[in-house]
């Protein structure tokens, strides 16, 4: 199997339509969606490619899941 198939494999694919059912993506899952770091993700932040999180707690900080398909759509 090539890398290629093993990034689309059946499970990964279900990983990624159950994170964008979720009301609210958390950065950690912006990772998983998109193969990306952390750290892309806040540089996404202060480029202005992602708008800033909203904070829900002290330690949870993320976006409405339809703001993200806007976003990332665009």
């Amino acid at each position: 199997m090539t890398t290629e198939e093993q990034s689309h494999t059946p499970q990964k694919i279900k990983k990624h339509h159950e994170i964008l059912r979720q009301e609210f993506i958390k950065p950690r899952d912006l990772m998983r969606l998109y193969g990306i770091s952390r750290s892309t993700v806040f540089r996404w932040i202060k480029k202005g490619v992602l708008p800033q999180p909203h904070r829900i707690t002290r330690r949870i900080v993320g976006w409405d899941r339809d703001e993200i398909k806007r976003v990332l759509a665009g």
